[in-house]
C-alpha cells in the first residue's frame, strides 16, 4: 500500500559540494590576410588585421598568464613553457616567454616614472 499524501521536507538537505576547474584550452584565432595584384600594372596590395587582433602571436590573457607564472610565482622560463602547454594546450618557446616578459616590463616603465620617488619610511 502507497501513500497518496504530499510529503514533508524533514530539516534541511544534505549537502555535497565539489569544486572543479573547468576544461582550460588557448582559442586559437587564425586572421586570413588575402593578398592581391593588379593585372594592369602589376602593384599589390595585402588586407590588414583587423584593430582588434593582437600585433603578436599572443592574446592579452594568455600573456598575464604567463607574466604571473614567471614573475609572480619565479617558475624559470622552461618551466613556464611548460606549464604554459600542460594547463593551456598552448605551444610557446622559452624565446616567447622572454618576449612576453621583455614586452610587459616596458608597458609598465611609464607608470611606474609616474609614481615617482617611493619614500624611505621614518621610524
Amino acid at each position: 500500500m502507497f501513500c497518496t499524501a504530499e510529503r514533508e521536507a524533514l530539516g534541511e538537505p544534505a549537502r555535497h559540494q565539489v569544486a572543479e576547474l573547468p576544461p582550460t584550452a588557448v582559442l586559437l584565432t587564425e586572421h586570413r590576410l588575402q593578398r592581391l595584384r593588379c593585372p594592369d600594372c602589376g602593384a599589390t596590395t595585402r588586407a590588414e588585421l583587423p584593430p582588434e587582433a593582437p600585433a603578436g602571436a599572443f592574446g592579452p590573457r594568455l600573456c598575464a598568464a604567463v607574466v604571473t607564472l614567471a614573475v609572480r610565482n619565479r617558475i624559470s622560463r622552461r618551466d613556464a613553457v611548460e606549464f604554459v602547454g600542460e594547463l593551456f594546450g598552448a605551444h610557446i618557446s622559452a624565446g616567447s616567454v622572454e618576449a612576453i616578459l621583455q614586452r610587459a616590463a616596458t608597458a609598465l616603465d611609464e607608470p611606474y616614472e609616474d609614481l615617482g620617488p617611493i619614500p624611505v619610511g621614518t621610524d
